[in-house]
């Protein structure tokens, strides 16, 4: 089993709980789009994992189903994810800003659906990793944790009435959840050449740089504790509960039964394809 189909796996999960988090948004008017294809001036497309409308605003939401610690600010075209590996090393792993990719989005989305809606740019991370200095600052994009983002949407759409106009806007959107699959291959195809003409410029900017498996002692500081995220504005990080201070954020029982079915469907297509092989 190849990295990028567990890696393709581990995302459709993260999409999966965030939409589950929401489910009950949905008595109250909630409608949902998964892998929306909005196409770009360049020819290719940008894939938004979720939008949710909602109460006549559009909700963008850039999931990342990531463990280990995360560090970052708005502004960084990078972000670093940090593993522990073995014998006490740190592996680190560079991901692009979610702030600058979701912005990115919602401009491409304005130029389908238009710029008379409220758009709410929304990064939202596993429960299992740990922000140790990740900082919002100066970005309207909002950055939090699956277990927080019911009480977020809720706190932002307090003060707003239900919209007919969002039915419209979901009549616009709904043919670009169908993707050929000429466009979906194309699509991973350009990250692919993307990521790779970055890679290129970012080896001949720091060919002389250490390698990226260092140990706990040359990474970012890593003392920090979660409960003093002190470079996260509260605007853009909810409240958190004191069960939070701990090391391991536990997942919510209904991600865990989310989790496991998952697993257990993805066994029984394996288990499937080796009987019809051997028969």
């Amino acid at each position: 089993m190849s990295i990028g189909f567990i890696n393709s796996i581990n995302g459709s999960l993260g999409e999966l709980s965030i939409e589950f988090t929401l489910q009950p948004l949905i008595n109250e008017g909630a409608q949902f789009l998964k892998n929306v294809y909005i196409p770009k001036e360049n020819g290719t497309t940008t894939e938004i994992d979720l939008i949710m409308l909602y109460k006549g605003e559009i909700y963008v939401f850039e999931s990342k189903n990531f463990s280990g610690w995360i560090f970052g600010n708005a502004k960084s075209k990078q972000w670093t994810q940090c593993l522990k590996g073995r014998r006490g090393r740190v592996i680190k792993n560079k991901f692009y800003n979610p702030i600058i990719q979701n912005e990115n989005h919602i401009k491409y989305l304005k130029h389908i659906v238009g710029y008379n809606y409220k758009y709410n740019s929304i990064v939202v991370f596993s429960d299992r990793c740990e922000f140790k200095e990740v900082n919002c600052s100066g970005c309207s994009t909002y950055v939090t944790k699956r277990i927080h983002i019911l009480e977020l949407v809720r706190a932002i759409s307090r003060d707003t009435a239900y919209s007919f106009e969002m039915t419209k806007v979901y009549n616009i959107l709904y043919p670009y959840t169908y993707a050929s699959k000429e466009i979906k291959k194309k699509h991973i195809e350009d990250v692919k050449t993307y990521k790779k003409e970055n890679k290129n410029k970012s080896n001949n900017k720091f060919k002389n740089a250490k390698s990226t498996e260092q140990s706990v002692t040359g990474t970012e500081d890593c003392s920090y504790d979660l409960g003093n995220i002190t470079s996260v504005p509260l605007q853009y990080m909810p409240r958190m509960s004191s069960n939070t201070t701990n090391n391991k954020v536990p997942m919510r029982k209904s991600e865990v039964i989310l989790a496991a079915a998952i697993i257990c469907i993805i066994v029984l297509i394996i288990l499937i394809l080796i009987l019809y092989w051997i028969l």
